[in-house]
């Protein structure tokens, strides 16, 4: 029965000492530290915007980094370097990037995936966090992304009444 106790008070401490850490701004996992541990985008539909995370590599050794984010989000989320190799106490920025689709009109949330590594590890066993990514979607289609294909239009047409109009100055 006290082994039971000890075991509680051990896994409620430990659960206690991840919430401070988690409230504290940055993300630690075993071996890594990524900062800011949240994203925020407000960004409209079709244009895209950017932020950057901070992932130090927290262990003794070197290790291979992948951030990634789920499948479904991979058309608009991206993250650059996607993989890369951190020497112990070394860090590297990695660039966020969301372009959400013309479609979305609300708010969304996922998740970026951030796994470390042992290099050349055949059963990829690692740890990791996953960054909440929050993503306000700002009205409809910014004016540049309704520009792309609607200047090529309006061209077509101011050329069209300029031609028109030359016609009409050389017939009359």
């Amino acid at each position: 029965m006290t082994r039971t106790v000890g075991r509680i008070l051990s896994v409620s401490l430990l659960v206690g000492v991840l919430v401070v850490v988690a409230a504290s701004g940055p993300v630690l996992g075993l071996g890594l530290g990524v900062s800011p541990g949240s994203l925020e985008f407000d960004a409209r539909p079709g244009e895209r915007q950017t932020r950057t995370l901070h992932v130090r590599n927290q262990s003794e050794t070197a290790c291979v980094f992948r951030v990634y984010v789920d499948d479904e989000y991979a058309d608009w989320a991206s993250a650059s370097p996607k993989q890369f190799v951190l020497e112990a106490g070394a860090s590297q920025a990695v660039s966020v990037s969301v372009k959400p689709p013309l479609s979305l009109r609300d708010g969304h949330d996922f998740l970026l995936y951030i796994v470390s590594s042992a290099p050349g590890s055949e059963l990829r066993l690692g740890a990791g966090v996953k960054i909440p990514v929050h993503v306000s979607a700002l009205g409809g289609p910014g004016l540049a992304v309704l520009l792309g294909g609607g200047a090529v239009v309006l061209l077509a047409a101011g050329g069209s009444v300029a031609w028109l109009r030359r016609k009409k100055r050389y017939a009359g």
